[in-house]
């Protein structure tokens, strides 16, 4: 990976935006799974409490985690990767990217928004993988498995070796 700014890479595997439940989940399998992983949240530390050990576990598994980084764009690139522009003009290049940020998944993408039902919802358009919804019942910890696989392209646990080198 290679960082600009303060440390952020601006090439990895997986992007995820939104650093709550869903999203951390998101990044902490893909790490767990050796996936090179960038995730990018609005919010200070500790304003998103209900994830806060998901992202320390995300973190501990190698997830580079960003705090105050508004993200403006994520686009589809000619290569079949993603673009995913923040409000300072930075980018960061990846195979794919997991959008969580529930209704404003629809402006960053120029799709479709979320459930208005608040369902747990994936659509995977191009390699961008977008969720909405809280997931119900559902253990976050398996959501962020399903949308891990989602974003690699792999079968459940399969290790994925990294595109980033």
């Amino acid at each position: 990976m290679t960082p600009v700014g303060l440390g952020t890479p601006r090439r990895t595997d997986v992007v995820v935006v939104g650093g709550g439940v869903l999203g951390s989940a998101a990044a902490w399998a893909l790490a767990r799974r050796g996936a090179g992983v960038v995730l990018l949240e609005r919010l200070g530390p500790g304003q998103v409490s209900e994830a806060s050990a998901l992202l320390a576990a995300a973190a501990h598994h190698g997830a580079v985690v960003r705090h105050h980084r508004r993200v403006e764009a994520v686009v589809a690139t000619p290569d079949g990767g993603v673009l995913v522009r923040q409000a300072t003009g930075a980018t960061v290049r990846a195979r794919a990217a997991v959008v969580a940020v529930g209704a404003t998944a629809s402006e960053l993408l120029g799709a479709a928004g979320p459930s208005p039902t608040g369902e747990f919802v994936v659509d995977r358009i191009g390699p961008v993988v977008v969720t909405a919804g809280a997931g119900g019942r559902t253990p976050a910890r398996e959501i962020g498995q399903v949308l891990a696989d989602l974003a690699l392209g792999v079968r459940a646990g399969q290790p994925v070796p990294s595109a980033v080198g």
